[in-house]
């Protein structure tokens, strides 16, 4: 027998996956962080070798981790009976030497594998404890899409989250993902109606463009793209960015050349927001870009928003003070590549975002709807000082 205490848990973690052939784990709660992170390495290397039943009491466990956990290991939703909480923390590493045991007080998060006071104690298992593990994977069901995309959305606008939670085999929250769209396009349509119309007009156009080989670029195309053509300034216009305006204006080497450099960039950026790379290389292809000279957040975020108006948003003068506001994501971090993630992060966690396609006429909003908080952020021309509180008016751009 052998304890571990924080000091060594995520080392050891690390040493018992480098050297298991499978690995199984019940535990309470599931949060992002390093620990995880060697956890899904393990799914990719030994595809169909990782067990999971995670708990969710409370909407402790991170609906991120969930849907990571989803593509590369085999996942289970345990639940306690009767007001009770799942709360066990098992793992078991096999080899071809046998089965490693760890039993703790430690959860699979950053804090506990680094600066909780933890104990976990690890043993070779006699075969109780895999016996233990295979009597949960039989007692507890697979979540499909719909269920993890129900409890994203429900976790972030439940008062009371443990008595809020349904078993899967009966979620009862289908109605309140579908209630959070209609009261999203409800408040874009009491902030600015005649803002929000305008904006969805427009952005089909934008978004072509955005979306077109930026090599052959007309001046006039380029000038939608940055929201300097007239009618097309929704979501930021780029009009004092004058060496943004250059790159996009003037088809010479040097130029076009930087054009690639900013469509590979952004391209990267995997299309499933739940694939562990989505932040990585979002927070990536951010820095790459804001690291060309005199191209900053407003510029980049535009053209993240204008290819992709269902995922990302832009942030610049008139809509960071809303933005930070909606978020709680401060000011100054949404300048950084780490806060714009932070952001888009809670743009993904509300139960508006993960409403399927209305089919109705808000259909053209929902492929929208991450741009459009835009309408909701917006604060007029900031260097006249209005408030976020002031009607739009078209004729302002």
């Amino acid at each position: 027998m052998r304890l571990i205490d924080e000091s060594e848990l995520l080392s050891m973690l690390q040493e018992r996956l480098d050297t298991s052939a499978e690995v199984r784990i019940a535990i309470a709660w599931i949060r992002c962080g390093r620990p995880l992170d060697a956890l899904l390495q393990f799914g990719r290397r030994c595809p169909g070798k990782l067990r999971v039943v995670c708990g969710v009491n409370g909407f402790l466990t991170e609906p991120t981790a969930l849907f990571d956990l989803r593509r590369f290991a085999k996942l289970k939703i345990a639940y306690g009976t009767a007001g009770t909480k799942f709360h066990t923390k098992l793992l078991l590493f096999s080899s071809p030497s046998g089965t490693l045991s760890w039993i703790g007080s430690a959860n699979l998060t950053e804090s506990a594998f680094s600066s909780n006071r933890e104990l976990v104690c690890e043993m070779p298992d006699n075969g109780s404890a895999a016996l233990a593990f295979e009597n949960y994977w039989k007692e507890f069901t697979e979540p499909n899409d719909e269920w993890l995309t129900e409890y994203r959305a429900l976790s972030t606008q439940v008062s009371e989250p443990t008595s809020s939670l349904r078993h899967l085999g009966a979620p009862k929250l289908k109605s309140s993902v579908a209630e959070a769209w209609i009261d999203y396009v409800a408040r874009l349509k009491a902030k600015n109606e005649e803002r929000l119309d305008w904006i969805a007009r427009q952005l089909p156009k934008v978004t072509a463009i955005g979306r077109s080989d930026w090599q052959q670029l007309t001046k006039i195309d380029a000038e939608k793209l940055l929201g300097i053509a007239k009618g097309y300034g929704g979501l930021g216009r780029l009009i004092g960015a004058g060496t943004v305006k250059n790159i996009f204006y003037e088809a010479n080497w040097k130029n076009l050349r930087t054009r690639r450099r900013i469509v590979d960039a952004l391209d990267v950026i995997p299309s499933d927001p739940g694939s562990p790379a989505f932040e990585p290389m979002l927070r990536r292809a951010f820095d790459l870009v804001t690291s060309l000279d005199r191209v900053d957040v407003g510029t980049v975020t535009r053209l993240l928003a204008v290819r992709q108006p269902d995922r990302f948003v832009s942030v610049n003068g008139a809509s960071k003070a809303g933005l930070a506001k909606l978020s709680g994501v401060s000011q100054s971090d949404l300048s950084t590549a780490k806060g714009y993630a932070a952001l888009i992060r809670w743009v993904m966690e509300q139960a508006w975002w993960n409403c399927s396609d209305p089919k109705d006429d808000t259909s053209l909003y929902w492929r929208q709807r991450a741009a459009l908080l835009d309408v909701l952020s917006y604060s007029g021309d900031p260097e006249k000082g209005t408030e976020a509180e002031v009607l739009y008016d078209p004729q302002d751009e």
